[in-house]
């Protein structure tokens, strides 16, 4: 992590085959390019660095965070204008199912968080999630499964936006995954399960008579629902730009 300033990021350097190149990829957290000042800032990075991609964040906690309307900040025209003038590609860096980390839920009727009750994320104990819970157990907050339809909807409109009328090089998606250990249940998601197995996949994680031959079945079904999303977005770019760039960021953690 690198503090200049106002901005932080994470620089990441990909010595990929030679074919490949070098990738020299910047994360610029929300809202930290907001004036003239910061993109003189990013120039001088890009000279010692050489960089060739920069991941934008545009979406977090279940809010495109750039705000067009704020005279007091660049747009976001400016900075795709600034980065492809030096040939670096820009992509939308959005969370995607991470969705909010506060006791109270949000304002907006239309978020995710209030929409989506069904497909909120918890552990085979509890049927609703509890922030204290989840950060008892290492969770950032709450999560949503990849089946969360207005989740995705919103995603793929903000996805059209930035790809065909700002002229974003692609889509970058981060926390796609589930939250952690043993967090691996929604009511949505189970009953998926229970429509396609007639089982309630919880009652496999439950005390002693485990059956690891079903768990390996319902780890393979969430997996499933994680590739179907991003089949799914893909698809939604094809129709707007069959070139535009989707990337993920990997957790590295096998949980």
């Amino acid at each position: 992590v690198i503090p200049m300033g106002k901005i932080f990021i994470i620089v990441l350097t990909l010595l990929a085959a030679p074919l490949l190149g070098q990738h020299h990829g910047l994360w610029v957290v929300r809202n930290s390019l907001n004036s003239q000042k910061d993109l003189q800032q990013l120039n001088e990075i890009d000279q010692q660095l050489g960089l060739t991609d920069l991941y934008l964040q545009v979406r977090a906690l279940g809010t495109n965070v750039y705000d067009q309307s704020n005279q007091n900040q660049i747009l976001l025209d400016d900075i795709i204008e600034f980065c492809h003038k030096r040939q670096i590609k820009v992509h939308a860096w959005i969370n995607v199912l991470y969705v909010w980390s506060k006791q109270n839920p949000p304002a907006a009727s239309d978020h995710t968080f209030n929409l989506e009750a069904d497909h909120l994320m918890t552990n085979a104990d509890n049927d609703s999630p509890k922030l204290k819970l989840l950060r008892q157990k290492g969770v950032e907050g709450f999560f949503v499964d990849p089946g969360a339809f207005s989740n995705f909807n919103q995603i793929v409109s903000l996805s059209k936006s930035l790809i065909a009328e700002l002229h974003f090089d692609g889509i970058h998606l981060d926390y796609l995954r589930y939250p952690g250990r043993g967090f691996i249940f929604s009511k949505y998601l189970r009953t998926q399960f229970m429509k396609r197995y007639y089982l309630d996949p919880i009652h496999l994680f439950k005390g002693f008579n485990q059956h690891i031959s079903w768990q390996k079945l319902y780890g393979n079904f969430l997996l499933n629902e994680l590739n179907n999303f991003v089949e799914n977005l893909r698809i939604e770019l094809n129709n707007i730009n069959n070139k535009s760039m989707l990337s993920v960021a990997v957790k590295p953690d096998m949980e």
